[in-house]
């Protein structure tokens, strides 16, 4: 008995849909915004006020106003930009909006990069299921005609208990059948002649069938 198993596209629609995601979620943590670089320094606080404090670090003075809380002779640690800015006692973030602008492009990524993953999954899911009504019966390729967007019309008939049936597939090029070969024929068991389904699930293969 033949059994319907995963084909070759599938498992490539599954790795290139792998790729996409690995892919997405690469170029999203590359453009995810980062804060203004800047640089830790050790300060003096030589005074403080109601308006802020006068700190000495790099051999400079300088008063802040961000700071408050502070005690005078006190060393504390302050972040100051490249060009001199000083952003206080603590590291500067990025914006909240740019967080949020990044963070719905990540999900959004993720869920595209999933839908190319689950895709053929789903695909072959549908066909398992519906080949839960269906049987296998041999056949045999009657005529193969090359079609113009590169494939293969193949003719085949198949027997059903004493009843013989006539049908037509378009398979890949590169799949190697021929006239008189032997073949697996996946049908419905209550309407034989369904072409939609049949068409739908028709397996060709090289096989000692028949």
């Amino acid at each position: 008995m033949k059994t319907f198993k995963p084909s070759k596209d599938f498992w490539r629609a599954t790795l290139i849909g792998a790729a996409i995601l690995v892919v997405l979620i690469g170029v999203s943590l590359i453009i995810r915004p980062s804060a203004e670089p800047s640089r830790r320094v050790e300060a003096l606080v030589l005074s403080q006020s109601n308006t802020g404090a006068k700190v000495k670090f790099d051999g400079k003075e300088q008063f802040v106003t961000s700071l408050a809380g502070v005690t005078p002779g006190r060393t504390i640690d302050l972040y100051v930009a490249e060009d001199g800015r000083i952003f206080g006692l603590r590291p500067p973030e990025s914006s909240n909006e740019a967080e949020r602008l990044w963070s719905a492009m990540f999900v959004m990524s993720i869920a595209i990069g999933v839908f190319f993953v689950l895709n053929p999954w789903i695909a072959y899911r549908r066909q398992v299921t519906a080949a839960k009504n269906s049987t296998w019966v041999t056949g045999r390729i009657e005529s193969v005609d090359q079609v113009d967007h590169g494939g293969q019309r193949i003719s085949y008939t198949y027997n059903i208990e004493d009843d013989q049936y006539d049908a037509e597939a378009i398979v890949s090029k590169g799949t190697v059948l021929a006239p008189g070969l032997a073949v697996w024929v996946l049908t419905d068991k209550d309407d034989p002649t369904s072409c939609a389904l049949f068409q739908q699930l028709t397996y060709l293969a090289k096989d000692d069938a028949g």
